[in-house]
């Protein structure tokens, strides 16, 4: 849960559209319960979408250095 925080934290200190999709399935970020929602799990492929907002580039960077942390 601590990665769904912190994710739904990013997504909420931009102004940006922030969306995690696994499969099918689409959650908005800043609503950690569907993240949460998605099941998804280490080592699981998400495609991460974000629109809009000037720093549009800052937050894929902030989101792919805690999703793809070591």
């Amino acid at each position: 849960m601590a990665v769904a925080a912190s994710l739904g934290q990013i997504a909420k200190e931009s102004d940006a559209y922030v969306f995690l999709r696994s499969g099918k399935r689409m959650a908005s970020a800043g609503e950690i319960h569907k993240v949460l929602a998605l099941g998804v799990r280490r080592l699981d492929w998400v495609e991460l979408i974000v629109d809009g907002g000037e720093e549009e580039e800052s937050v894929m960077e902030r989101i792919e250095k805690l999703l793809c942390r070591k």
